[in-house]
């Protein structure tokens, strides 16, 4: 799987039949992020950044069916999928909807979801694209930035300016 210019969709190449295909056919609705895919290999998991037809924003996690294409609505907020669990039961999400940054534990079929760490970092020290984590959900991999300067004050730069 590999993202289309563009950021609206990712295309499945099968390297064995070398057949290419679009994860979506409606990738005019918004743009498409961080694909995980389940364990089964039957579904991805994706934040797509897209509206409805109100244009109203429906930006969450989405399961895409990697059968049919069909589309689930999972969760609403700015949730980036990091891992799906073993079992296929849960998705890992960084979720940066409010600080500070948490990582959860969010059912793939329905029910509560939980927060298995709140981030002890500040709010722009981690990216989603910087963070991934074991299936069984033991350790959580991410980088974290640092922030250091110097100031240099000088004078007489220039020996020609008196």
């Amino acid at each position: 799987m590999y993202q289309r210019p563009g950021n609206r969709n990712f295309h499945i190449l099968n390297p064995n039949t070398k057949e290419e295909r679009p994860l979506v056919a409606n990738d005019s609705v918004g743009w498409m992020f961080l694909p995980s895919t389940a364990p089964d290999g039957k579904e991805v998991a994706v934040l797509w950044n897209r509206f409805d037809k109100k244009g109203n924003s429906m930006r969450g996690i989405w399961l895409i069916s990697l059968q049919d294409s069909s589309q689930v609505y999972l969760r609403r907020g700015y949730l980036y999928p990091i891992e799906w669990s073993l079992s296929g039961e849960w998705i890992y999400a960084f979720d940066n909807t409010e600080k500070p940054a948490k990582i959860l534990r969010i059912p793939a079929r329905g029910g509560e979801l939980q927060t298995l760490v709140t981030l002890p970092f500040g709010d722009d020290a981690v990216s989603p694209y910087q963070i991934s984590m074991t299936p069984d959900g033991n350790r959580i991999i991410c980088a974290v930035a640092e922030t250091q300067s110097d100031v240099w004050v000088m004078e007489n730069f220039d020996p020609e300016v008196k």
